[in-house]
């Protein structure tokens, strides 16, 4: 890319339009501009006119940016999107209200529990009282032989 070829970096103002960095574009039509002081007069004037007609048009897209950017965070907000109920997982709000149903299935977990431990407890008591050892060792599993077969094995009928 040539420093001073006008039409080479006019193509590069549009391109870097068409990728949504527009500041980057209206420096490069600077230099177009500054380019086009050097030229010949009716050269000039269309060069200029097009650098115009590109840097309108840059900025007429900013706006519509700009705006649609305010209403999308508008209707964000009319939605409550980043307030009321909106749960964040970092724990710097609030978790939501749980539905009825959510609470009676997070009751009955909670109650199961509960009863397991108690259960627990219970048999662990009862082998105290009968002088039974408090946790049972697992017996050694069978392993399987030719003559006896590992658990799961259907004969053939």
């Amino acid at each position: 890319l040539k420093m001073d070829d006008e039409k080479a970096l006019f193509r590069k103002a549009q391109a870097l339009e068409g990728l949504g960095r527009t500041d980057e574009a209206l420096e490069v039509l600077d230099e177009v501009e500054q380019i086009a002081e050097d030229m010949d007069e009716e050269f000039k004037e269309q060069i200029l006119d097009d650098v115009r007609e590109r840097r309108e048009e840059i900025r007429d897209i900013e706006r519509k940016a700009a705006k649609n950017f305010h209403n999308m965070f508008k209707a964000m907000g009319d939605k409550q999107v980043f307030g009321g109920g909106r749960f964040l997982a970092d724990g710097t709000s609030p978790p939501p209200a749980l539905t009825g149903e959510e609470e009676r299935k997070l009751k009955r977990m909670k109650d199961r529990q509960e009863y397991q431990e108690a259960k627990a407890r219970w048999e662990l008591e009862q082998r105290r009282k009968e002088g039974k050892p408090l946790f049972e060792l697992p017996s050694e599993p069978d392993m399987p032989t030719p003559n006896k077969p590992p658990l799961g094995y259907r004969k053939m009928e």
